[in-house]
């Protein structure tokens, strides 16, 4: 029994000590990997790595159709510390290339950016870089006066209800500016789409003017002002007589609809009366169709006060009695 207890009593010091031995193993394994790093990033490498770069050109005059690479692809050589230090991005200044002539630059090679770079970067050797070629898309900045407006046609008035007044837009044009060629697409004038629906009262909202979709084209305003007037009218129709104007003498020669009807819209409160004699439609016979024997009927005077004069018949026929 005395001899069991001292076995265990070897078998635990002997695993004390080994758990001693495995922190003694670990702590060597760090300082020796720590010291193999370090004396490895003393050694010199070869590897890839993609480096910021900005193109730098008179911007006030030029912009950059289609976007400009913000890094550049390099297969570089040098010391593992400053390849690290550059992998990182540690205190790492963006590469400088400027373009003088915007509109001539339309690509640079590797080959000829080459210089450029190995002049800016001395601390790593620039064996080559990876993208064959950088292409340029430069367009001269300029301005386009556009003019706005609003197609009363479309605008959504409830039933009975017209426009009475000039619709007034403020401002009445907007200025864009961008490149060129994407100003010369957009027309001379823009149509702003008034979005409330049936509109029964005068009307005057700030209505938002989206109509460029490219973020490289700026406008100084995107809001009218839009405003005109409405009132509520009434149709009416009147039983009015055709005057005849150069017919032959003889009445031999009749029209076969001597009376027509004539609808109009006037104010829901209108108080003066509309009578047929205040209208005036003549046919005259020297606008004779002599193909179908008709004559257009023309409206020489309607009341001032009334809109939207419709005849019923554009031409009537005309008889010869024999």
């Amino acid at each position: 029994m005395k001899q069991t207890g001292n076995i265990l009593s070897w078998i635990l010091e002997s695993l004390t000590i080994r758990r001693n031995d495995v922190k003694v193993v670990v702590m060597c394994l760090m300082a020796a990997t720590t010291f193999w790093f370090l004396n490895a990033l003393n050694k010199d490498y070869s590897t890839r790595l993609s480096y910021p770069i900005e193109f730098e050109y008179d911007d006030s005059t030029y912009v950059s159709v289609t976007p400009l690479p913000k890094k550049v692809r390099l297969n570089v050589s040098g010391y593992g510390w400053n390849l690290l230090k550059k992998t990182l991005q540690v205190n790492v200044e963006p590469l400088i290339y400027r373009i003088s002539s915007p509109l001539q630059a339309r690509y640079i090679t590797g080959t000829n950016l080459l210089p450029f770079i190995t002049e800016q970067i001395r601390d790593i050797r620039i064996n080559y870089i990876v993208e064959d070629t950088i292409f340029f898309d430069f367009d001269r900045i300029t301005t386009k006066k556009v003019a706005l407006l609003v197609d009363s046609l479309a605008v959504n008035l409830a039933e009975g209800y017209r426009i009475t007044s000039p619709i007034r837009l403020n401002p009445a044009y907007i200025n864009f500016e961008g490149p060129s060629s994407l100003l010369k697409a957009l027309p001379d004038s823009i149509f702003v789409n008034i979005p409330l629906k049936s509109i029964d009262e005068n009307f005057e909202e700030d209505i938002p003017v989206n109509y460029v979709q490219s973020s490289l084209i700026e406008s100084d305003n995107n809001r009218v002002k839009v405003n005109f007037n409405v009132a509520s009218f009434r149709k009416e129709t009147q039983l009015v007589p055709v005057a005849r104007v150069n017919f032959p003498k003889k009445d031999s020669v009749v029209l076969a609809n001597p009376v027509l009807e004539v609808s109009y819209w006037l104010k829901k409160e209108e108080t003066n009366p509309v009578r047929p004699e205040d209208f005036r439609l003549i046919a005259d016979y020297t606008h004779l169709n002599k193909t179908d024997s008709t004559i257009t009927i023309q409206l020489e005077h309607k009341p001032p006060f009334v809109s939207d004069v419709r005849v019923n018949k554009g031409s009537i026929r005309v008889y010869e009695i024999k």
